[in-house]
């Protein structure tokens, strides 16, 4: 009985939690992902988390400069991925007062057969905080190519707790992160 009740209440919780939740879907081929993230980046006033896989797009980048010149707290983490072609971009970004962190894998891909190292995992999230009730996420790599080429999406939620678990996973890989300089 008791077990029937607790389950019925956490129902009901959730239940309620995604109804207060706003969450707007957009796709490439109708809603200009660029223009529609950097506008939310204008207007973000105090914090801005960024983990995202690939990031090339300088639009995006000029956005983020532009909101840690207002003052807003913004930090970026990548995948050692974008480093190959997008070094100078990031130092940029560092050097205009964003802290960018590159994610250093735990994960190792080994080979069941032979038991050699095939490779790293990777960091494959698509996601951007902006304060604590905003999340963008989403298949939306920061890329030209993302932007204009591909069939992306991404999600606008604006929801505190949806938000919270998103600032807990950011936490979390930021500390397996570390600082580019």
């Amino acid at each position: 009985m008791h077990r029937a009740l607790f389950s019925l209440l956490l129902a009901l919780s959730l239940t309620a939690s995604l109804i207060a939740a706003e969450v707007l879907p957009l796709f490439t081929s109708q809603d200009h992902l660029t223009e529609r993230l950097v506008k939310e980046i204008g207007q973000e006033k105090k914090q801005i988390s960024v983990a995202i896989y690939s990031f090339s797009h300088k639009k995006i980048a000029k956005a983020l400069k532009e909101a840690k010149q207002r003052g807003v707290n913004v930090e970026v983490i990548v995948d050692p991925f974008t480093l190959k072609g997008q070094k100078r971009m990031l130092l940029d970004l560092a050097k205009a007062g964003v802290a960018v962190y590159v994610w250093q894998t735990p994960h190792k891909v080994t080979r069941a057969s032979s038991g050699k190292e095939e490779g790293r995992g990777i960091l494959h999230h698509k996601f951007c905080l902006l304060g604590d009730r905003k999340v963008w996420t989403g298949s939306f790599n920061f890329t030209y190519s993302a932007d204009h080429y591909h069939a992306e999406n991404a999600l606008l939620i604006t929801d505190a707790e949806v938000s919270r678990s998103y600032i807990g996973e950011f936490a979390r890989i930021r500390a397996q992160s570390e600082r580019l300089q």
